[in-house]
């Protein structure tokens, strides 16, 4: 029996392993799984009842991002992070916030960056040696070390490749022991906002044919290293929505068959600028032939979403999981979860939102009506970090390949949303098609078959 380990880095990691059906698929097949995790639990249990064993690796505190922080992530760890994402930004500045700013010629640790960027090349044969060596540098862990001493698996899979710190560090043990390593891409922005690829896996597992090409233009993988199998976040897409699952979203806001409403999705960095725009949001419905819509807030998973309390009165609020400090994610984004999710934008009839989540990309999937609102010059807003983040936000490479296929319309003041809203709905089939094409191009498709595009490819490479 052929032994993968599998590191969960971040909450999320449960529902594209376990909540998917994919570990269910690998046990089928007669793989054995072990859970490297930052989670003191003996175990993880799928919906099937397979028990996965799980190795807990202590932590020594959390960004502030929920993010856990493993033995290792001391003042060595967070040098060879930082030269190597400055070197990334000053090539690819916005692919982030974080580049973004990691770009600016502001620290030393920048100059010796921009210096390893001159002398090191992109695509240059000097630059893969460099790559070699830093694929082979790392602090000390002693749990994952001793983790592949004694269990010697077979295959590690992780859902990043190496930027957050246990996918880091089990990379590097992983290539130490002659170990073959997957990385199944976690999130649509993986490739640009997540900096560089810190730990080169033996193959890269994306989404899509436009997510591959980013990996071959940015990254430079060679062909054979990447593969499209599809976005396990989605496979619980898959199966039609019932009847019962629709109406389970309407009686949870006492809505009838008849009410129609707006779904506001939030972002992960802007919580203050997001309740500002959602009171305009509010006026604006109130004074327009919009009046009877309801108004649905869903809070972003990695924000506290009491800070979206205050406007409980005028709109309705829909609590997502929350990703902050968690201590067992087992019960996180479960299938019923990720189905409530579905018929909540299935639902909608118009999906608006003032950051780039990855919701509007889940919007047009379920072919709903999205409208970016780009009020930051128009509506009053306090917190300046938070107006540049929105500005910012335009600039990131995924987003504007995303707006090439013309899925969505950009409101730029409150006066014009309105006519947006109109306009969607005069140009239906335009829209509609633009977006059938952004689900196919971004996203692969079919979701049904993405666990057995996985699974081939580990039998493939195991």
């Amino acid at each position: 029996m052929k032994k993968i380990a599998v590191v969960f880095s971040y909450p999320l990691c449960i529902r594209n392993f376990i909540h998917s059906g994919l570990f269910h698929e690998l046990t089928n097949k007669g793989y054995f799984i072990h859970i490297l995790s930052p989670y003191a639990v003996e175990s993880f249990t799928d919906e099937w009842g397979h028990v996965y064993p799980n190795t807990h690796v202590p932590t020594v505190g959390w960004d502030e991002w929920g993010t856990p922080l493993i033995e290792g992530t001391g003042l060595w760890f967070r040098l060879l992070v930082s030269f190597r994402i400055r070197g990334y930004s000053i090539e690819y500045p916005n692919g982030s916030l974080q580049t973004m700013e990691l770009a600016k010629p502001n620290s030393l640790v920048w100059f010796f960056s921009w210096m390893m960027v001159m002398i090191f090349p992109r695509k240059s044969k000097a630059r893969r040696w460099l790559r070699s060596i830093y694929d082979g540098i790392c602090p000390t862990n002693q749990v994952i070390a001793s983790f592949f001493e004694r269990e010697k698996p077979d295959l590690l899979i992780t859902a990043t490749m190496g930027h957050l710190p246990m996918d880091f560090f089990s990379l590097t043990y992983a290539r130490k022991h002659k170990t073959k390593m997957m990385c199944i891409l976690l999130s649509w922005d993986n490739l640009y906002s997540r900096g560089p690829v810190y730990k080169h896996p033996d193959l890269l597992l994306v989404w899509s044919q436009v997510m591959k090409r980013q990996a071959l233009a940015v990254h430079q993988f060679s062909e054979n290293q990447v593969k499209v199998a599809g976005p396990l976040q989605f496979v619980n897409y898959a199966e039609p929505l019932s009847d019962s699952e629709r109406k389970a979203v309407r009686d949870k806001f006492s809505l009838s068959a008849n009410d129609r409403y707006i779904l506001f999705v939030c972002g992960a960095r802007t919580p203050q600028y997001d309740m500002e725009d959602i009171e305009e949001l509010v006026r604006i419905r109130d004074h327009s032939e919009y009046k009877d819509h309801k108004i649905i807030v869903r809070p972003h998973p990695q924000v506290d979403g009491s800070k979206y309390d205050p406007v409980k009165g005028k709109v309705l609020v829909d609590y997502s999981p929350s990703l902050i400090k968690v201590d067992n994610p087992g019960g996180l984004f479960k299938k019923s979860e990720v189905r409530h999710m579905a018929a909540l934008l299935s639902e909608a009839e118009y999906v608006v939102s003032s950051w780039g989540t990855t919701a509007l990309l889940e919007a047009c999937i379920f072919d709903r009506k999205v409208v970016q609102l780009n009020w930051f010059a128009s509506v009053p807003h306090q917190d300046a970090w938070q107006i540049n983040a929105v500005k910012n936000f335009q600039k990131y490479y995924h987003m504007l390949e995303f707006d090439e296929y013309q899925g969505r319309l950009v409101s730029n003041a409150p006066d014009d949303l309105v006519s947006k809203f109109n306009e969607l709905n005069a140009r239906e089939t335009f829209f509609a098609g633009n977006r059938r094409r952004i689900r196919t191009d971004f996203t692969y498709g079919d979701y049904s078959q993405v666990n057995a595009n996985v699974v081939r490819e580990v039998e493939r490479l195991s």
